[in-house]
């Protein structure tokens, strides 16, 4: 139990660094970041399960809001919605689908839901619905980042997977 406890804390905290370093970084299109906790949060999925997962995503959200000063601000409530959506898709394909999908087709689609959760959440914010016009761009942008992030899960999982057992 300690050993699993410690484990999740040690995901969450590698998550909520990443979230936080790349919340630094300067977007090429505004509200743009490669995901690189969602792919923390997919691997947490595959090897702990539902619960565990959403627990990483809420806990590093909340701690990276903290860390950056952008706690209960219009990019939290983003944030939150879009890992939230992604971390359920992203579980409902690995329990459901993962015999058609790859880590990467997952990661995609988590990708694809994140964006569009955001698009949703942002509408609410500024009550006009903002999706036709960026909604097109940031499928495409979920494509890229989705099979970037898949594809260096699929690494660490097959990497990890060959390690000895207590690595993973």
């Amino acid at each position: 139990m300690t050993h699993q406890l410690s484990k999740l804390a040690l995901f969450t905290a590698l998550a909520t660094i990443m979230a936080s370093v790349e919340s630094l970084i300067q977007a090429p299109v505004p509200f743009m970041r490669l995901g690189l906790a969602n792919g923390i949060t997919l691997l947490v999925l595959k090897w702990a399960g539902f619960r565990q997962g959403v627990f990483v995503t809420i806990v590093r959200v909340v701690l990276a809001g903290l860390i950056t000063g952008r706690i209960f601000q219009p990019a939290f409530f983003l944030s939150l919605s879009g890992g939230l959506i992604a971390t359920l898709v992203m579980a409902a394909m690995l329990k459901w689908a993962d015999q058609w999908f790859s880590l990467i087709g997952i990661s995609i689609m988590g990708s694809v839901f994140h964006n569009f959760a955001q698009v949703i959440i942002a509408s609410l914010l500024i009550h006009q619905f903002i999706g036709a016009s960026i909604l097109p761009v940031l499928f495409i942008l979920s494509l890229i980042t989705g099979m970037t992030i898949g594809y260096f899960a699929l690494l660490v999982d097959g990497g990890l997977n060959k390690s000895p057992k207590y690595m993973v």
